[in-house]
């Protein structure tokens, strides 16, 4: 028994995004700017677990999976320090 087109064509999205380079990038860029997976996965119509499991499928993806995690966490690291310099400075404290 054949599946339901819609199913088909689903299944063959994931393989194509999966095996897509630009569709790497792009998550692992969205991360890096502060992004969650959740709100990804939501944004593109990929369930979570699914992205999840593919990011975990792969050494590599994983690998940067963690160096974006680890550059978004600096990037937010930064904002809180210039927001205390900049209240430092308005309130003299």
């Amino acid at each position: 028994m054949s599946e339901r087109p819609r199913k088909r064509s689903r299944k063959y999205r994931a393989k194509r995004l999966i095996n897509s380079e630009q569709f790497w990038d792009l998550i692992f860029d969205l991360i890096q700017k502060g992004q969650n997976l959740p709100a990804i996965s939501k944004a593109l119509d990929v369930p979570y677990r699914t992205l999840w499991g593919w990011i975990n499928e792969s050494d590599e993806n994983r690998q940067r999976y963690d160096g974006a995690r680890k550059e978004q966490d600096e990037m937010i690291r930064l904002m809180i320090l210039d927001y205390e310099v900049k209240n430092l400075f308005k309130y003299g404290e």
